[in-house]
C-alpha cells in the first residue's frame, strides 16, 4: 500500500545519497513519523484541498447549468404531432441538484475523502435515472445547455479520478500516522496478551509441578503400605488360607478315593429297592454325587448316616439281592473296615479342624483387610483425581503454548509491517532514512 510513498519526499529518478540510519524507540515512533513526514503531509493536504475545491467549484457550475436548463426555452422546434412533457426536464434538474446539495465536504482523513468520492458517484447515477427516450428529447430540444452540463460532469469526473489516483499514491502519506498508530496499538495489544499468556503459562507450570509432587507423595504412601507389616501379615494370612484350602481339598480327594470303588454297588442298590424312603434316597444320591463332601458334612445322629446306609446295602449283598464282582466286594469290604476301625473319622475330624481354621482366618482377614483396602483405595482415588486435574492442566499448557506461538507470530508480522511502512515512508532528496525500531 505504501510503495508509492517512496516518491513523497523527493524526486524518484534523482540519485539518492547513502541512507541515513536512525534508531528510534518504539514508544517514540509515532512522534518521529509525525516530524519526519510533516512537510510531505502538508503538501499532500494542500494538494487534496485544492482538488476538492475544484470538484466543489465544478459542482457549482453543474448546479448553475441545471438551473439554467430548467428555465431555458427549447432551442429546436418540436416535430409536428410530437409532444414533450417539460416536467420531465424539471424533475431531471431537481433530482440532480438535490443530490449535489447533499454532498458535504469531507474531513482530512483519507477514508472520509474516499467516502465522499463514492457519494459523488451517486450524483452521476441520478443522470442515468432518466429514460433513453426522454434523454434523447432533452439533447434535441436543449442541445447547447445539455452540452454544457455534460462538460461540467466530465470535468468533475476527471478531477475525481485525479484525486483518487493521488490518494492511492503520494496522497497515502496522509494516512501514515493513522497506519503507524494502528500498527503500534496492535503491537502493544499483542505484547500485553503475550505477557498475560506468559504469566498464565508460568502459573500453569508451577501447578503442574505441585500436582506431580503430590502424585509422587501419594504413590510413595502406596509403596509404604505395600511394604508395611500390616500388608505382610495380610499376605501371610491369605497364603495360609490358600494352603489350608488346598489341604482340605486333598483330604476330600483322599476320602473320595475310598468311596470310588463302591459307587457301582450304591447305584445298583439305588435302582433295585423301590421301597426306600425319600430321606434315605436323598442321602444316598448325595453320596453318589459327592461322597467326600457328604461324608464330612453329615452328622452321626442323622437318620441315614454312612454307617446305616452301608449296613443296609451290605445286607442286600449278603442276601444276594444285588450282584457284585469280587473287585467291587473287595472295595466294599475295605470301606466297611475303614469305618469300623475309625480311620475315616480321623480324616473327617482333621477336615473339620481345617475348615474351622479356614473360617477363623477368613474372618480375621476380612476384619483387617477391609480398613487396609479402604486406605489403599482412598489413596488411589486421590491419585486418580489429581491425575485428572493434571491432565486438564497439561491440556491448558498445550493451549497456552499454542497461544504463545500465535502471539509471537502475530507480533513478528506486525513488526515486519511496521518496518515496511517505515521503509516506504522515508525517502527524500537528501537520502533514504533507514529506521531501526528499538523495542
Amino acid at each position: 500500500m505504501f510503495d508509492q510513498i517512496k516518491k513523497i519526499l523527493g524526486l524518484e529518478n534523482k540519485e539518492l545519497k547513502e541512507p541515513r540510519e536512525l534508531k528510534v524507540n518504539f514508544n517514540e515512533i509515532l512522534e518521529f513519523v509525525k516530524q519526519e513526514t510533516k512537510d510531505a503531509q502538508i503538501d499532500a493536504k494542500n494538494k487534496t484541498d485544492g482538488l476538492l475545491n475544484e470538484i466543489f467549484s465544478e459542482f457549482e457550475n453543474l448546479e448553475q447549468g441545471l438551473r439554467e436548463l430548467k428555465k431555458a426555452e427549447p432551442e429546436a422546434q418540436m416535430p409536428i404531432g410530437r409532444k414533450f412533457d417539460f416536467k420531465i426536464r424539471d424533475r431531471f434538474c431537481d433530482n440532480i441538484n438535490s443530490a449535489i446539495k447533499r454532498l458535504k465536504r469531507p474531513s482530512d482523513d483519507i477514508e472520509s475523502i474516499f467516502n465522499f468520492l463514492c457519494e459523488c458517484d451517486s450524483v452521476f447515477k441520478k443522470i442515468d435515472d432518466i429514460s433513453p427516450k426522454s434523454s434523447a428529447w432533452l439533447r434535441y430540444l436543449f442541445q447547447e445547455k445539455i452540452k454544457g452540463i455534460g462538460m461540467a460532469v466530465k470535468n468533475i469526473q476527471n478531477q475525481i479520478k485525479e484525486l483518487r489516483d493521488f490518494l492511492d499514491s503520494d496522497g497515502m502519506i496522509l494516512k501514515i500516522e493513522t497506519r503507524i498508530e494502528d500498527i503500534t496499538k496492535d503491537i502493544e495489544k499483542i505484547e500485553k496478551e503475550l505477557a498475560n499468556n506468559e504469566q498464565k503459562l508460568k502459573k500453569n507450570k508451577k501447578e503442574i509441578m505441585v500436582l506431580n509432587e503430590k502424585i509422587d507423595a501419594k504413590k510413595e504412601k502406596l509403596v509404604e503400605l505395600k511394604n508395611s507389616k500390616e500388608n505382610s501379615f495380610l499376605s501371610n494370612l491369605k497364603n495360609e488360607i490358600k494352603n489350608k484350602k488346598q489341604e482340605a481339598s486333598h483330604i476330600e480327594q483322599h476320602i473320595s478315593s475310598f468311596f470310588s470303588g463302591t459307587h457301582r454297588i450304591m447305584k445298583k442298590f439305588r435302582y433295585i429297592d423301590a421301597g426306600l424312603d425319600k430321606e434315605f434316597t436323598k442321602h444316598l444320591d448325595s453320596y453318589l454325587n459327592s461322597p467326600a463332601e457328604t461324608y464330612v458334612n453329615e452328622k452321626l445322629d442323622e437318620n441315614w448316616n454312612i454307617h446305616k446306609i452301608l449296613s443296609k446295602i451290605n445286607k442286600a449283598i449278603e442276601k444276594k439281592d444285588i450282584n457284585v464282582s469280587k473287585r467291587e466286594h473287595s472295595k466294599w469290604t475295605e470301606l466297611m473296615d475303614l469305618l469300623e476301625r475309625g480311620d475315616l473319622i480321623k480324616y473327617k475330624q482333621h477336615y473339620i479342624e481345617i475348615q474351622s481354621k479356614i473360617k477363623e482366618c477368613e474372618q480375621e482377614y476380612e476384619r483387617k483387610n477391609k480398613p487396609f483396602k479402604n486406605k489403599v483405595e482412598e489413596i488411589e482415588k486421590e491419585i486418580k483425581k489429581i491425575e485428572n486435574n493434571l491432565s486438564l492442566l497439561k491440556n491448558q499448557r498445550s493451549e497456552l503454548e499454542n497461544n504463545r506461538n500465535k502471539f509471537n507470530s502475530e507480533l513478528e508480522n506486525n513488526k515486519n509491517v511496521l518496518e515496511e511502512v517505515l521503509d516506504g515512508a522515508f525517502t527524500s532528496a537528501a537520502g533514504k532514512v533507514k529506521v531501526e525500531v528499538i523495542y
